[in-house]
Parts: structure tokens; C-alpha cells; sequence
């Protein structure tokens, strides 16, 4: 009798662990990664979003995807190294916002799913929860990405589902190789005219580098010597001045980015 309860201890021990270990987590976010591999393309340095083959044939591996990361635990979240968990929300921003956009499709525009008074982006997100809370997209960007990681190239990593955004990886971020995936899309927004250009000595730039210039600042010192110092790096900087140039911020295309 006593053999038997002590098997039963042991079994209901091992019970009580295997519901405390933490689940594994796929850090090169694959099931991600193949759903924008599939469902993009890119022309003229703009990546364009199939939204209704994702909706048609790949939504389920989407939600998959965002199940597996509103499965994540803070605690889980916290054992993470830093570049995983900016990879982690990077990523996250970007697939919450492609079903944000499917579950209102079609539209024109993510701004025609906000109200008068309540931005898309301030939103509370159905169905899901992240890191054991409710969120909005807003949430995320600003609340947790900006706040816990002072890197000012998030703000080319971001893709709020529109054509003035810098383009949507057609990769998903990862923990390992998160720093070159950074620069590649830094050097994607100075390759893209529709973002950066120089004409008569002026610099015409995204009003991301507006709106979000003090994240530029605190790294940089300016957003103008962040602009000719990456613009010189890659080869872009054409007749702009080392110093003393003027800025024109082109107005935001807010047209979905869906071809």
C-alpha cells in the first residue's frame, strides 16, 4: 500500500512540474517567418502585403503564431535576452497588426478601423492577451518597446500596415540575428526614395524622424547628425552638406500597403 501511494506522490509531483516548467519558445519565430516569406513581395523598395491570400489560405497559421506568443509568461519574457525580446515584440507589433488588418478587411486605410475618438492604434485587441495582459498596438510600441529599449531603429522595424511606414520585413526578427536584421532595415528606409531623399541640398525625410525624433536625439545628439551620418555610411548622402542643411518632412501615405 505504501509502494502504491508513494508512486501516486511521485506521479501528481511530476504533474505539478510539468504545468510550472516554462514552455519553449521558437526564438527564430518560423511559423512568423513563413507567413511573410509567402504572403509579401517587394517592388520600387516598398514590401507590398497580400492581404487577401493571407486572409484566404495562411490566417490560421497567423493565429497560431499570435496564440504562441500571447502564450508567453512575463516570467518566460523575462528569462529572454534583450535582442530576443525586442525580436519578440518587433515581431509581435507587426503579426497583431496583419490581423488587425484582416479583421476588418477590405479597407483602404488601418486609419478607417479607429473612430473619432478612438485611434486603431489605441484599440484594446480582441481575443488575445500579451505577456498576461490586454493590449492595444500602442501598447506595444510605446509603452514597452520604447520604454525598455532605448534603439532608435525600431522605428524601421515597426509596420503599422501602410505605405508612408518604412517597409515590413518580408523576414520575421530574430533573438540571434537581430542586429543585422536592424541594419538591413535601416538601410532599406535610405535606399527607398519614397522615405529619404536629397534634392538642392535638402534633406527630404519621413515624418517618422519627425514624429519620434527625440528616440533619434538621445542615441545621436540630433536627428540631423543621425541623418548625414547614415546617409554618408550608405552611400545615399548625395549633394547634402556635412552640416547646416535643411529638412523637409514628406507628408505620410496612409493607403494600406496591400497589393
Amino acid at each position: 500500500m505504501k509502494f502504491f501511494l508513494s508512486i501516486l506522490l511521485l506521479l501528481s509531483s511530476l504533474a505539478h512540474a510539468s504545468t510550472t516548467l516554462p514552455l519553449s519558445f521558437d526564438h527564430a519565430h518560423t511559423k512568423f517567418d513563413g507567413l511573410l516569406k509567402s504572403y509579401t513581395s517587394q517592388k520600387d523598395g516598398q514590401t507590398w502585403v497580400d492581404y487577401v491570400g493571407l486572409k484566404a489560405r495562411g490566417r490560421s497559421d497567423l493565429q497560431t503564431y499570435l496564440r504562441a506568443l500571447s502564450a508567453v509568461t512575463p516570467a518566460q519574457y523575462q528569462a529572454f535576452s534583450a535582442d530576443q525580446r525586442l525580436a519578440f515584440l518587433i515581431n509581435a507589433y507587426n503579426a497583431f497588426t496583419l490581423e488587425w488588418i484582416l479583421i476588418h478587411h477590405p479597407i483602404k486605410s488601418i486609419k478607417d478601423t479607429g473612430s473619432l475618438l478612438t485611434s486603431a492604434w489605441k484599440k484594446e485587441f480582441p481575443g488575445y492577451k500579451l505577456l498576461g495582459s490586454k493590449f492595444t498596438l500602442d501598447n506595444i510600441e510605446h509603452e514597452r518597446i520604447r520604454v525598455e529599449f532605448k534603439e532608435p531603429r525600431i522605428h524601421f522595424a515597426v509596420n503599422c500596415a501602410s505605405i508612408g511606414c518604412p517597409s515590413l520585413r518580408p523576414r520575421a526578427y530574430t533573438g540571434q540575428g537581430l542586429q543585422a536584421e536592424l541594419a538591413e532595415a535601416e538601410l532599406a528606409f535610405f535606399k527607398n526614395p519614397g522615405k529619404f531623399f536629397v534634392k538642392n541640398k535638402t534633406v527630404h525625410l519621413s515624418s517618422i524622424l519627425d514624429w519620434y525624433g527625440e528616440d533619434f536625439e538621445k542615441v545621436f545628439g540630433s536627428v540631423e547628425v543621425y541623418v548625414a551620418e547614415r546617409a554618408k555610411f550608405y552611400g545615399v548622402s548625395g549633394d547634402l552638406p556635412a552640416q547646416n542643411f535643411d529638412i523637409e518632412f514628406l507628408d505620410y501615405d496612409w493607403k494600406l500597403n496591400g497589393k
